[in-house]
């Protein structure tokens, strides 16, 4: 599924969600398009952790 669909699903903000993805909290596939692709065990993952971990600059 595309990053939109899982903000969606897991009511995290997009901007969020790719932050996420590049500190290597959750991990996408890039399609020849671009797009980032989530799979549904990335929102299972996700709802079991509870809230993702936020990094104090």
């Amino acid at each position: 599924m595309r990053i939109g669909e899982l903000a969606t699903r897991t009511a995290i903000s997009v901007r969020a969600l790719r932050h996420y993805d590049q500190a290597g909290v959750l991990s996408s596939v890039r399609q020849d398009t671009g797009y980032r692709m989530f799979t549904p065990d990335d929102i299972v993952r996700e709802h079991l952790r509870g809230p993702l971990p936020v990094q104090q600059t």
